[in-house]
């Protein structure tokens, strides 16, 4: 682990992702997700970052100069790690879609809602309380909780790629 001037940087070895990854899978219904499993991975104040070959060298050079590299050479950001909880953040998403069974596919109408962070609610129920929202192609849109009303689900989104435009970017 490197700390330096706020900049707090570590490599992650596999072993550590795997159960990471295992652990969210549990809440999502997810077999493994191998496809992560080529990556490199690192920690860089508080956020793990997938690299698909050996963690680049100016990121090293950069926080040994104390300075946080450019977004664009960091990798894929997949996990957000507090105190408390590590979260997955949206880029995962594309790669639990492919892995997960707590999947769920709606109108176009109402993931749209979902996309534009209101709360749905469904007359079909689940036997899981966490999901995955996609697309009638496939692709990811939504990380969820899901409630319980009598023979209807509440569909709440947690980070969905609408996300971004209303808040995160």
């Amino acid at each position: 682990m490197f700390h330096k001037k706020g900049i707090d940087f570590e490599e992650v070895d596999l072993g550590a992702i795997k159960s990471i990854l295992h652990t969210i899978g549990l809440i999502y219904g997810c077999k493994e997700i191998t496809e992560l499993y080529s990556f490199n991975f690192y920690k860089l104040n508080g956020i793990i970052y997938g690299f698909n070959g050996k963690v680049p060298d100016i990121i090293k050079q950069k926080v040994g100069l104390s300075e946080i590299p450019k977004p664009s050479q960091l990798g894929i950001p997949l996990l957000m790690v507090t105190e408390r909880k590590v979260v997955p953040m949206l880029p995962l998403g594309q790669y639990m879609v492919k892995a997960c069974h707590n999947v769920i596919h709606l109108p176009e109408a109402l993931a749209s809602k979902v996309l534009y962070g209101k709360t749905v609610i469904i007359k079909d129920s689940y036997s899981f309380w966490r999901g995955l929202l996609r697309d009638k192609r496939g692709d990811f849109l939504a990380f969820l909780k899901l409630r319980k009303l009598g023979n209807e689900t509440e569909i709440i989104p947690e980070l969905d790629i609408g996300w971004y435009l209303r808040e995160g970017g």
